[in-house]
């Protein structure tokens, strides 16, 4: 009777370790791994939005006509997404989901604070 025990368990054993599974576990962590960047995006957008539109309306009311503005919105922007992707590819595990959700969150919330 042990031994029947024992090949049962091997089995089940044998085939969670089978490169199948092991794929399939990477690649449903990868998703999860992706949706925190996607979620962290979408709220650092948002605040990038806020935080945007409240920067131009000063640059309005002082009424500066420079080029670099836009410049500096665009670096500005682009920074701000490096540091979101850099939070994923830097981070793992848990900290590589919930990094980017978390700076998202901050940008979000700096954004909503000048609005």
């Amino acid at each position: 009777m042990p031994n029947k025990v024992f090949s049962i368990f091997s089995f089940f054993d044998l085939f969670y370790q089978s490169d199948i599974i092991k794929s399939i576990k990477i690649y449903k962590r990868r998703d999860v791994d992706k949706a925190g960047l996607i979620i962290g995006l979408i709220l650092a957008v948002a605040g990038l939005y806020y935080i945007d539109e409240n920067i131009l309306l000063s640059f309005e009311l002082n009424q500066s006509k420079w080029f670099g503005r836009y410049v500096f919105f665009a670096t500005f922007n682009v920074l701000i997404l490096w540091v979101l992707w850099v939070f994923y590819k830097k981070f793992g595990g848990l900290l590589k989901i919930t990094m980017p959700v978390l700076f998202g969150i901050i940008v979000l919330f700096i954004g909503i604070k000048l609005a």
